[in-house]
């Protein structure tokens, strides 16, 4: 089951769900061979959140590794394989961070240094059910500043979404990355996430994938971080 560097993200959505959704360990694994295979290096920190990276980049994208019991875990493996699918497609330089225990309030994604952020433009999450989400806000904190914000949803509209900006009252990890960087989170395609209803859509995975190598492409270099 090991993947190759031209894998889509279906491919790689097929794969990852064919793991227990408590597996967590098998879709690091999985995960830190498809990054390496694309050059990345990969390193894990002591609670288990995946680190990658490929030369110096001004994007982050990130996704959650652990999953609810009940579910299928497609929330998050559908980001996890929209970013596979995406980073393959590309040789731009770039950093990829898969968190644990995201689920269990975000503890993985506390214990990612600020330092990480450096040199980071954006950071987007893929995270977020449905289809045509970006979320801007958590519990009133806007996550990036009008300026990115805007041009994320152009991507995302040339990308093929039909993209909706929406704050949000929940949290998911880029509520926690906002502190150091423009975050955004994006529908990713699952549905019905934390019951035993969940399900995902194949093609909103595919405009998930498009959306990440739209952003892959764009220079984040120059854009300033929010006044929040």
């Amino acid at each position: 089951m090991a993947p190759m560097k031209t894998d889509g993200p279906l491919i790689h959505l097929r794969n990852l769900l064919a793991f227990a959704p408590e597996d967590e360990a098998g879709v690091a694994n999985y995960c830190a061979v498809a990054l390496m295979r694309a050059d990345f290096t990969v390193s894990m920190d002591e609670v288990g959140n995946l680190f990658a990276w490929r030369g110096e980049g001004s994007l982050c994208l990130n996704a959650h590794m652990d999953a609810i019991p009940q579910g299928i875990g497609a929330d998050d493996r559908c980001g996890i394989a929209a970013i596979l699918g995406a980073v393959a497609r590309s040789d731009k330089s770039m950093n990829v961070l898969l968190t644990t225990d995201e689920e269990q309030g975000g503890i993985g994604g506390l214990e990612v240094p600020g330092e990480w952020f450096a040199g980071i433009g954006l950071c987007a999450s893929f995270d977020r059910h449905g289809n045509t989400d970006i979320i801007t806000h958590y519990e009133g904190k806007q996550l990036a500043t009008d300026e990115v914000l805007a041009r994320v949803e152009k991507l995302a509209y040339d990308a093929g979404m039909d993209p909706v900006l929406t704050p949000s009252r929940s949290m998911a990890d880029a509520s926690t990355f906002a502190q150091y960087t423009n975050c955004v989170n994006i529908a990713t395609g699952f549905y019905w996430e934390h019951t035993a209803q969940e399900y995902c859509r194949r093609d909103d995975v595919v405009v998930a994938e498009a959306v990440a190598g739209r952003l892959v492409e764009e220079d984040w270099n120059k854009v300033a971080h929010p006044d929040n």
